[in-house]
């Protein structure tokens, strides 16, 4: 059942187990409301100082295709926030996912700006053996958007549980959905 506090939704354990699976299965899972507005309010003032100063330097933004850039995060207030790094429904969502220890090594951001296309077909890691051996999760982005995600700006595209499968088998499948869904 969920319930919303404030404006953040609270979460059962029955449904941290729900987006455990929906993860394992899909390689990805939507939380809504898992943070306040004013959370991400804060986030979307600092980052677009941050990447106004950075965007003036050089090399300050790493580019990323036509109109698209990459901003490593600094760790500091608003954004070494335990709000998000220790947010008690992903990291209930993470302790059944991951059975071992597990470490943050990355705060970023993909940036597309007017003009940018689609990125290409990719996953955000390697696989741990080899594209032969099929293994289970074992590195997660957490991704969570600064402006309301739609069609106009550009939604965020997925292709589920091709994280099963060997690469090729993955690009097939996606190609074949992609293809079923232009026509």
């Amino acid at each position: 059942m969920l319930q919303s506090i404030g404006g953040i939704a609270k979460y059962s354990a029955t449904d941290l187990d729900r987006f455990a699976e929906e993860l394992n299965r899909d390689g990805i899972c939507v939380i809504p409301h898992v943070f306040e507005q004013k959370l991400i309010d804060e986030w979307l003032q600092a980052f677009e100082k941050l990447f106004h100063d950075r965007q003036n330097q050089p090399g300050g933004l790493a580019p990323r295709e036509i109109s698209r850039y990459y901003l490593t995060l600094p760790w500091i207030y608003p954004f070494a926030n335990e709000l998000v790094y220790a947010n008690p429904v992903i990291i209930g969502i993470l302790k059944r996912v991951f059975y071992q220890e597990y470490v943050m090594v990355q705060l970023g951001v993909d940036v597309p700006f007017q003009g940018s296309d689609y990125q290409e077909t990719h996953r955000d890691f390697r696989p741990l053996f080899s594209d032969d051996i099929v293994t289970p999760l074992y590195a997660l982005a957490v991704n969570f958007p600064l402006v309301e995600v739609t069609a106009e700006n550009g939604p965020f595209q997925m292709a589920r549980g091709t994280h099963l499968l060997p690469r090729e088998e993955g690009l097939q499948k996606n190609e074949l959905r992609t293809r079923h869904i232009l026509f």
